[in-house]
């Protein structure tokens, strides 16, 4: 971060000001970790809770369904056992975050095969 030569008083050098950055950005190392405390905050205000054995993983209950979500850096994943409650929630992010693009991934469970596919 450079200091804008109309921010220099007269008779200081740069070197003597200190910046603080107030908004974190993509590829700078603390981007991250802002972007989780943000979108954490967040899930937190929508009535989630931050699973204790993994900070990753946030879900919320309620009388009719259970819905898990996934995040690891900018990477997300939703699911749960009712499809209405996940997409509601992806449409309240999309709006939040004004999100332009979503990853959906898909997952298959066969019982028979003993197999589980996922598919984006």
């Amino acid at each position: 971060v450079e200091q804008p030569e109309e921010f220099v008083a007269e008779g200081t050098t740069k070197l003597s000001h200190i910046l603080e950055l107030l908004k974190a950005l993509y590829g700078l190392v603390q981007a991250g970790y802002v972007w989780y405390n943000t979108i954490a905050d967040y899930l937190l205000e929508l009535g989630f809770v931050r699973s204790e054995l993994d900070h990753a993983l946030f879900y919320r209950d309620t009388e009719s369904a259970r819905v898990y979500f996934g995040l690891h850096v900018d990477d997300s994943m939703s699911t749960g056992n009712d499809t209405s409650e996940i997409l509601a929630l992806e449409k309240t992010l999309d709006a939040k975050f004004e999100a332009t693009h979503y990853l959906g991934t898909t997952l298959h469970r066969d019982p028979a095969a003993g197999t589980i596919s996922l598919g984006q």
